[in-house]
């Protein structure tokens, strides 16, 4: 596999003691320590202080030394380090492997010296019993890079939870293990992954992460272990039985991971059908682009079997026609429909830590039960064959995937998953690298045909996987909380921290299951417009009102446009109600303002803009307003949408 687009190759740069990796956008620099000792994104730094290991020895503090770096592998995918250190009486290997999206993977080892240690004959410590009873990743982010916090799962389990909010404004306080983290701000930040808790031990599982906030930073503490390691408990290191590494193994990647394509982020405009009965023409007169169709596309779930070839070819063709570009659906299941059920379940499928398959959700028309997949399985080759069969057979021009980006927890050790305790109980892992290794695959497969993939995930924002979509659909998991108390809701931070894609550098849709008339497609447009992101319309009544914010982007030229968002404070045009939001996109002449008002007053509102503008209107209600002297009087209510073209 070569670099794919729109990554540059992989840059280093080393010498003595020192080393740094560019990749797209940012640069990760290793100075006499394991772990990053910066990590700039978007010409910004990070880190407030060098990732380190805190480490204590029979209670005694000690940090690491003498650390090393060997590039054993170096081309324009990847660079592969073996990393070496020492600190109190053990040694410390590392495998770095930094690929060119910006992965960063550290497998960490603990190893006591051994008894012809003659690594520091100086060192008054010679003592051969096990003395590490703390281990803690401590990571310092500069204030400013870390006002925003993300995590995942939002509970215990990665299966789909409503109504839980899990993103929002950096916090003080405490998670169990989370297999993924992300830290920033609206414009780039990082992610902090791990696979599983395997070799954690800690007495308090509900402190495993901590947070604290400072006057000039904001820390995460992950710790690792508050005891001697039971591997290593009430032994000793001796010729012929030594004590075995203890391995735990991180991973970090800086956002945004790439620079959307202009094409995608110009011509994303997407729609869902359910069947080959949607109007391609008035599709296209409302503005859609892309047209996506569901699941039922095929007769077997995520498989390329038309339920009606020469219906779908002729759909296909006539979206052509018209310019418009089609998606075919794929998803996270195997099926029991599928004709190899009973030889390929037991490799292919998840099963939870009791042994239980997991999903099971029963599809309609078609009968059959999908079950979900974990990519550690054989699996993944089969579902990227069909992808290429829909794109080469009958002329898809991209895949839309769900949930396949999400590495559903898994404990099928007949693949390789689940991990076992010293009591011999089976524990759940996250299998990141493995869904990883799918979805690149799948990438260059989809662009190599000319194709984007747009994903459908929840909750799970997770770059060393989402790197490799285009596009992303999310927001199932809040449905509940918009459609029922959004004029409570108003946790700004949650959307600028996991729905509107420019921290992550992928373009964003956010999802609405409407219940009209107490929440409609403007309720749920008030929140997205305000932070540039687009409501894909899933019916005709939705696509009617987004087809007019589309059209006012047309009209408007947003491509040399600046900006404004409110958080920012700096529009031109201004409220003194500090429930009103306010996002502007300026040019000379003209302004386009998305405009929301979150209070349960509804009453007339007082906007205030440069005196050279002398007129607006509303593009939702067609209504023209008068400007006079700079100010413009027109009612906002409360949790709905308004967007005005001023001139």
């Amino acid at each position: 596999m070569s670099v794919l687009r729109p990554w540059n190759n992989i840059q280093i740069c080393h010498s003595e003691g020192k080393y740094s990796v560019d990749v797209w956008g940012r640069r990760y620099t290793f100075n006499n320590s394991i772990f990053p000792t910066s990590i700039i994104s978007k010409g910004e730094e990070l880190l407030y202080e060098p990732i380190c290991l805190d480490m204590e020895f029979k209670g005694k503090k000690s940090t690491i030394y003498n650390c090393r770096y060997d590039i054993l592998e170096k081309n324009e995918e990847k660079v592969i380090v073996c990393s070496s250190a020492l600190c109190g009486n053990i040694v410390i290997n590392a495998a770095i492997i930094i690929e060119f999206d910006g992965f960063v993977d550290i497998a960490v080892r603990f190893t006591p010296c051994g008894v012809f240690d003659k690594i520091d004959e100086h060192r008054e410590n010679r003592d051969l019993t096990p003395q590490l009873n703390k281990a803690q990743l401590s990571i310092k982010m500069k204030k400013k890079a870390s006002g925003l916090f993300h995590f995942w799962p939002n509970t215990d389990s990665s299966v789909l939870v409503r109504d839980v909010i899990n993103s929002g404004a950096f916090f003080e306080g405490s998670l169990p293990f989370k297999p993924c983290l992300w830290i920033g701000n609206e414009e780039y930040g990082m992610n902090i992954c791990m696979e599983s808790d395997e070799n954690i031990q800690i007495h308090d599982k509900e402190k495993c992460i901590t947070t604290k906030i400072h006057e000039e930073y904001n820390e995460i503490n992950i710790l690792l272990l508050d005891d001697i390691p039971y591997q290593w408990k009430d032994k000793e290191e001796a010729w012929l039985v030594p004590l075995v590494p203890i391995s735990y193994e991180m991973i970090f990647e800086a956002t945004p991971v790439k620079k959307p394509l202009c094409d995608v982020e110009k011509e994303w405009r997407a729609y869902h059908t359910y069947s080959c009965e949607a109007d391609v023409g008035k599709l296209y007169k409302s503005g859609v682009k892309w047209v996506i169709f569901h699941e039922s596309w095929s007769l077997i779930q995520n498989y390329c079997f038309p339920e009606n070839e020469k219906k779908l070819i002729d759909y296909i063709d006539r979206c052509h026609k018209y310019g418009m570009k089609f998606m075919v659906y794929f998803g996270y299941e195997y099926s029991s429909a599928m004709i190899d059920w009973d030889k390929n379940k037991d490799n292919y499928l998840n099963k939870d830590a009791k042994g239980n398959f997991t999903g099971g959700w029963t599809r309609q028309g078609t009968y059959q039960k999908a079950f979900v997949v974990c990519y550690n399985g054989g699996y993944s080759s089969e579902m990227i064959d069909s992808a290429v069969r829909a794109m080469e057979k009958y002329g898809v021009d991209g895949i839309y995937t769900d949930g396949t980006y999400v590495p559903w927890e898994c404990a099928n050790e007949a693949h390789g998953c689940g991990y076992r305790d010293k009591d011999g109980g089976l524990h759940v892992k996250y299998p990141i690298k493995a869904v990883r290794n799918h979805v690149k695959k799948l990438y260059e497969e989809v662009h190599k045909r000319n194709g984007i993939i747009d994903t459908h995930q929840s909750s799970c924002c997770m770059m060393p996987t989402m790197a490799f979509c285009d596009t992303y659909f999310d927001g199932e998991n809040i449905q509940g909380v918009f459609s029922k108390n959004l004029d409570k809701f108003l946790n700004m931070e949650a959307f600028r921290c996991e729905y509107m894609g420019r921290n992550f550098g992928i373009v964003a849709n956010f999802i609405a299951y409407l219940n009209p008339p107490q929440y409609n497609i403007r309720n749920v447009l008030s929140i997205s417009l305000i932070h540039d992101v687009m409501v894909r319309p899933l019916t005709e009544e939705t696509l009617k009102e987004v087809s007019k914010v589309w059209k006012a982007y047309d009209f408007f030229g947003m491509e040399d446009a600046q900006k404004k968002m409110y958080w920012q404070k700096n529009s031109s045009v201004k409220s003194n109600n500090e429930h009103l939001y306010i996002t502007t996109f300026e040019k000379e002449d003209r302004i386009l303002a998305a405009v929301s008002k979150f209070s349960d007053i509804d009453r007339k509102e007082e906007i205030m803009l440069p005196e050279k503008f002398k007129k607006a209107h509303e593009i939702f209600d067609d209504i023209d307003y008068a400007v006079k002297n700079g100010k413009m009087l027109c009612r906002i209510e409360p949790t709905k949408s308004y967007m005005f073209e001023i001139s």
